[in-house]
């Protein structure tokens, strides 16, 4: 572990570094493109999405693993969208969003024999559908969206303006677990992703209405399958050259959970003109009887984000941190700790570095592993 730590932080030191070499140093390049294309139908189709490669050291206490991966949270990924108007006062839309075949990998520790060699999950052979859905907006009745969209209550905010980037990869592969250090070729099924956050919601299949845009509020509530139904909101604003947003969200799944009744959360961001951020959030669930515990998470994120740094582009540091108990036992305790830099260059290109570390312990087992993450990569959007 000693000289996986000093390896991780010589390729830290490193690869910050050359990250600010090129973007000091590099020419200026400026590029333009067209994506917009018309149809007979008179509704106009722009393509768009992001290609991301990294490279990601993992260790879970018990093993190590450099993988070729995607990019965690930001994987690569393809939209299609629509636009037209049956009216003057109703614009229609579509959007199609898929991830690209996933070369995320996964992680699921060890394999099923008794070598405890590391493994990766399948790569994802066909594309996953991420949103598919049809909207009708009103100039001043609000807008319908019909399909798989984002939730009503996925409305946390962030004062964070480097992109969807894993800060490290912990957190973001769905098969990364904390493994019992006096038991290192046994699978937990205790997820890094499974233990953190602050129960905001993603994407769903739904009816969801939003209020007009222009109200002092932001407004929606969705309909979702089987009886679930979530609501969300927000607000910004700005005060002595602080830039304030704030959102809420609440999530009902006492229909499709059996140990959940609903569970909801709040965030605070504030950007000051100094590129100065800080974001603080809370989320819990309301459980069943059956159940006997509730979960809930906290979190801070401190950025710094500049445009004055490099002339190719703006450049982003956030600090993160998240705390969470019970959220698969009683008593169980889980944070992470992230540090994340990515600066913008031309051409939709972003260089991404990124560092977690994710520590958890029950009350009857305090062996599990700390998971480190150290991840590098290169975004080119479309």
């Amino acid at each position: 572990m000693k000289e996986y730590n000093v390896k991780l932080k010589t390729i830290l030191k490193s690869s910050v570094a050359t990250a600010a070499i090129l973007a000091v140093a590099a020419p200026v390049i400026s590029s333009q493109a067209e994506a917009g294309i018309k149809n007979g139908n008179d509704n106009a189709l722009t393509v768009s999405g992001h290609i991301n490669r990294s490279i990601l050291l993992l260790d879970d206490g018990s093993h190590e693993k450099l993988m070729h991966v995607d990019g965690g949270t930001a994987n690569s990924r393809m939209r299609f969208v629509v636009s037209g108007s049956i009216s003057d006062q109703v614009a229609v839309g579509g959007l199609y969003e898929m991830n690209m075949a996933n070369l995320s990998g996964g992680w699921d520790n060890i394999t099923a024999s008794t070598d405890g060699n590391d493994r990766m999950t399948t790569n994802d052979a066909a594309f996953a559908v991420r949103r598919a859905e049809i909207s009708f907006n009103h100039a001043t009745a609000g807008k319908l969206t019909i399909g798989q969209t984002n939730m009503a209550d996925n409305s946390a905010v962030s004062a964070w303006g480097g992109g969807n980037h894993s800060t490290g990869g912990a957190s973001a592969m769905s098969g990364t677990q904390f493994i019992d250090t006096t038991a290192p070729l046994t699978d937990t099924a205790i997820t890094v992703a499974g233990q953190l956050g602050i129960y905001d919601a993603g994407r769903g299949q739904g009816v969801r209405y939003d209020l007009p845009s222009g109200m002092p509020v932001a407004v929606a509530v969705m309909a979702e399958e089987e009886g679930a139904w979530s609501a969300g909101g927000g607000w910004s604003g700005e005060f002595g050259g602080i830039g304030v947003k704030i959102g809420v969200g609440y999530n009902s799944v006492s229909s499709t959970s059996a140990t959940v009744e609903s569970t909801m959360h709040g965030s605070i961001a504030l950007n000051h003109s100094s590129g100065l951020g800080l974001m603080l959030g809370h989320g819990e669930e309301d459980s069943k009887a059956g159940q006997g515990f509730s979960g809930e998470g906290q979190a801070i994120n401190v950025s710094y984000q500049s445009s004055d740094i490099s002339a190719l582009g703006s450049t982003h540091i956030r600090f993160g941190y998240t705390q969470n108990e019970d959220s698969s036992q009683a008593g169980d305790e889980a944070n992470i700790t992230k540090v994340q830099f990515v600066q913008n260059l031309p051409a939709g290109t972003q260089v991404h570095i990124g560092w977690e570390e994710a520590e958890y312990e029950r009350l009857a087992t305090k062996t599990y592993g700390d998971v480190s993450t150290f991840m590098a990569g290169v975004q080119i959007s479309f």
